[in-house]
């Protein structure tokens, strides 16, 4: 539990600075690294799929959809 406190400070931290997309691939295959480590390589292809569709779909769903303004990263500009 302490670590999903900590893995979700940091991606408080990095949305201003790499912006929405970016922090929440990255928050997202961190939880579930965190949760379950991926044994295989299959499952490693399955964690990033995930994470990359949580960004794309949240960012999306969002940000064009119900136009919500997400930060942008002052780092990268996305």
């Amino acid at each position: 539990m302490l670590a999903t406190f900590i893995e979700f400070g940091l991606y408080i931290v990095l949305l201003p600075l790499i912006g929405f997309r970016l922090s929440t691939f990255v928050f997202v295959v961190a939880l579930q690294v965190t949760l379950e480590w991926p044994e295989s390589n299959t499952r490693w292809a399955l964690v990033v799929l995930i994470a990359a569709a949580t960004g794309i779909l949240c960012h999306f769903i969002f940000e064009d959809y119900l136009s919500v303004l997400l930060p942008r990263g002052t780092w990268t500009g996305v």
